[in-house]
C-alpha cells in the first residue's frame, strides 16, 4: 500500500466558498485604525481549475506524473479521518493552501511537518496574511483572478513542486527545530530567546542569543539567520562572513548565496578599494541554482544598474516582474530603466495594471502597524503615486514617511540613487526635484547625527 503513495500530491485546503477576512491597519490623523475587507473565495474553483490541473502537469524524477488528490475526491469511502492521516503520513508531496488561516488546514499541516521533513510547500492568495509562527517558511503566492492569471498560476505551481522534487531539501521547521535542540536544552531556550527577542524587535538581544547557540552546536541555520540580524542592523561585514561560512559548508544553498551579493554588493559601493567583489557572481549563482528567486533577479538588476549596464539591468529586472507577477520592486525600476533609455515616461497598459496592484498591495504594508517594509513600503509607493497618478502630494508625503522610518543613510542614499536615474528625462513631474531635495537634506542631516 505504501508505493500508492509515491506519486501522490496531497492539497489541504478550504473546501467551498468562504469567507476570507483581510486586515490592515488605516491611518486617520493621528490615530491608527484596524479594519478589515471581506472576500468570498469559491476555493473549490481554485482547486479544479488551478491547483489540480498545475499538479498532474509535475513530471516525477523517476518518470510519470504526479497525482492530485484532496479529501473530497471519492478515492476517500468509509473512513476518511483515517485515510487523511495516511495521506499526510506518507504522500510524496503536501500542497497546503493557507490562504482564510482555516484551523484545519494549519491542523493537517501541522501534522504533516510533524511526520514528514521533507516534501511540503505552501501557497497563499496573494497578499493573505502569514501567522507569526510560519514566516520563516516560504508560502508561494498565487492568483485566481482576473482570469488571465490563472495561467500564470499554473506555471509558479508546477515551478515549484518540479524544483522542491529536483532538490528535495528538508522544509519542516518542526523536524529542524526538533534535530537540532533535542538531546540540549541550554541550545533550545537560546534559540527561543532569539525567537523572542525578534519578535520584540530587539535585534541586539538576538544576536548575542545566536552568537552562543553556534558556540554550543554550528549550523548553517543559525548561521544564515544571524547574518540576516547582521545585515538588519547595517553590520554588513559580519554579514557577509555567516553567509561566506555557510557556502563553504553547503554549495548549493542558494539563499546564501543571494545574501552573499546583496552583502558583496554593498561593501563594495563604500569601499571599492576595499572590496573586490561587486556581488556579481555570486548573484549569478544563486540565480543557477534557484532560477525561480525574483528576489536574486531583482538585486543582479541593481548591481548592473550601478555599473551602467541598463540593457541588462532591465532585462533582469523584467525577469522578477514575470516570476514574481509584478512585484513593486523590480517594477519600479525597470519603469525608471525604461523612461531613462527612452528619455520620456510612457507606461504600457499592462505596466498600469501591475502599479494598480502594486498600489493596494504598498498601502496594506504602510498602513500596518508598525509599518511592514519600512522605509522601502514609502518609498515605493511615492513612485508608485508618481508614475500612475501624477499626485504630488501622494509622492512627497510618502518621501517624507521614508525619510522619517530610515534608520541607516544607506536606505536614504539608495533610493536617491535610484529615484535619480530618471532625473535627466525630460517628461518628469515638476514636483520630482522637490523629492529629490528633501531625500539629500535627510542625507546631510543624518550623516551629521552620526
Amino acid at each position: 500500500m505504501m508505493s500508492n503513495f509515491t506519486k501522490i500530491c496531497f492539497v489541504i485546503m478550504p473546501f467551498g466558498k468562504k469567507e476570507v477576512i483581510f486586515k490592515y491597519n488605516k491611518k486617520i490623523l493621528f490615530f491608527t485604525i484596524p479594519l478589515s475587507k471581506k472576500v468570498i473565495i469559491n476555493f473549490n474553483y481554485i482547486y479544479d481549475n488551478i491547483f489540480k490541473p498545475a499538479i498532474s502537469r509535475v513530471n516525477l524524477p523517476e518518470g510519470g506524473k504526479l497525482i492530485p488528490k484532496r479529501t473530497d475526491d471519492d478515492f476517500f469511502s468509509a473512513d476518511i479521518g483515517k485515510e487523511m492521516f495516511e495521506y499526510l503520513e506518507y504522500s510524496r508531496m503536501v500542497f497546503a493552501d493557507i490562504t482564510g488561516l482555516n484551523a484545519n488546514v494549519f491542523y493537517e499541516l501541522g501534522i504533516r511537518h510533524h511526520a514528514r521533513s521533507n516534501g511540503t510547500i505552501i501557497f497563499r492568495v496573494n497578499d493573505a496574511p502569514i501567522p507569526f509562527d510560519i514566516n520563516q517558511i516560504r508560502a508561494f503566492p498565487y492568483e485566481y483572478e482576473p482570469v488571465e492569471n490563472i495561467e500564470r498560476s499554473k506555471e509558479i505551481i508546477v515551478k515549484v513542486i518540479s524544483e522542491t522534487l529536483k532538490n528535495n531539501k528538508k522544509d519542516s521547521p518542526v523536524r529542524l527545530a526538533l534535530q537540532e535542540q533535542q538531546g540540549n536544552p541550554k541550545l533550545e531556550l537560546l534559540l527561543i530567546d532569539a525567537e523572542n527577542a525578534i519578535r520584540n524587535n530587539d535585534l541586539g538581544t538576538a544576536r548575542s542569543k545566536y552568537l552562543q547557540a553556534l558556540s554550543l552546536k554550528d549550523n548553517i541555520t543559525n548561521r544564515m539567520k544571524l547574518g540576516i540580524i547582521y545585515k538588519e542592523l547595517g553590520e554588513w561585514e559580519e554579514a557577509l562572513k555567516q553567509f561566506k561560512y555557510v557556502n563553504l559548508q553547503s554549495g548549493d544553498y542558494s539563499d546564501a548565496y543571494k545574501e552573499r551579493g546583496i552583502a558583496e554588493n554593498k561593501l563594495y559601493e563604500q569601499d571599492p578599494a576595499k572590496f573586490h567583489d561587486n556581488g556579481e557572481e555570486s548573484l549569478k549563482k544563486a540565480i543557477q541554482l534557484n532560477d525561480f528567486d525574483f528576489d536574486a533577479f531583482s538585486s543582479l538588476g541593481g548591481i548592473l544598474k550601478r555599473l551602467g549596464r541598463f540593457e541588462e539591468s532591465l532585462q533582469s529586472y523584467q525577469k522578477a516582474i514575470d516570476i514574481s507577477n509584478g512585484h513593486p520592486y523590480p517594477l519600479l525600476n525597470a519603469i525608471k530603466l525604461q523612461s531613462k533609455i527612452d528619455n520620456r515616461i510612457e507606461l504600457a497598459q499592462s505596466t498600469k495594471v501591475y502599479l494598480y496592484k502594486a498600489k493596494n498591495f504598498l498601502e496594506s504594508q504602510t498602513r500596518n502597524n508598525p509599518p511592514f517594509n519600512s522605509p522601502w513600503s514609502f518609498f515605493d509607493i511615492a513612485e508608485v503615486y508618481m508614475f500612475l497618478e501624477d499626485n504630488k502630494s501622494g509622492f512627497i508625503n510618502n518621501v517624507k514617511e521614508g525619510i522619517i522610518h530610515s534608520k541607516h543613510v544607506w536606505m536614504l542614499k539608495t533610493f536617491l540613487t535610484s529615484l535619480q536615474l530618471i532625473e535627466d528625462v525630460k517628461t518628469k513631474p515638476y514636483y520630482f526635484d522637490e523629492g529629490i531635495k528633501l531625500i539629500k537634506d535627510a542625507i546631510d542631516n543624518l550623516s551629521l547625527d552620526l
